[in-house]
């Protein structure tokens, strides 16, 4: 680490090398990195501090971790190359250097890396399409229901899951027989 005298560069979106050094893409000859700490309001990564930044992060971290964790762990290129986007835009996404793309992108990436959707659409806080009808079709029972059930835990919302799985959905059968 650098002398206690010596001048901390903060510089969002450069890497810092094991002695403190500003590395522009991460690489050093040393191999240690980390990413410079926050400067006057922005994050080390570059956006602005605050939930905009937070959830570009989750994003981020999330997309990054379903990419390394695939079965074929694929590259940052195969990723956009099957999913039809730019790699400088997905890699500036997996940085957190921009904020989550479309729905549309999301879902592509989720399919390509074999992913829930719901799992890249959260932390891109997104409501999934498939909900947001439900939302709609039911658009003044729903907002009551949930304001009704704001502070369920997690257990009470499964218990509540399984109920209406058990009790509400079973299939209809046809009394004209």
């Amino acid at each position: 680490m650098a002398g206690a005298g010596a001048k901390r560069y903060t510089l969002p979106q450069f890497f810092l090398d094991k002695n403190d050094r500003p590395v522009e893409n991460g690489s050093t000859s040393e191999g240690d990195f980390t990413w410079g700490e926050a400067s006057k309001g922005r994050s080390a990564r570059g956006a602005e501090t605050g939930e905009e930044d937070g959830k570009v992060t989750r994003f981020a971290d999330t997309l990054r971790r379903l990419r390394l964790d695939h079965p074929e762990r694929l590259s940052i290129r195969e990723v956009s190359r099957r999913a039809g986007i730019d790699v400088s835009y997905l890699s500036r996404m997996e940085k957190g250097e921009v904020p989550p793309p479309s729905e549309e992108i999301i879902l592509r990436l989720a399919q390509v890396l074999g992913a829930d959707p719901d799992s890249l659409l959260e932390p891109a806080d997104r409501i999934p399409p498939d909900v947001r009808e439900i939302i709609r079709d039911r658009y003044q029972e729903i907002p009551s229901f949930l304001r009704t059930a704001r502070d369920l835990s997690p257990e009470d919302w499964n218990r509540l899951t399984s109920y209406v799985q058990k009790n509400l959905l079973r299939p209809k059968v046809d009394r004209k027989l």
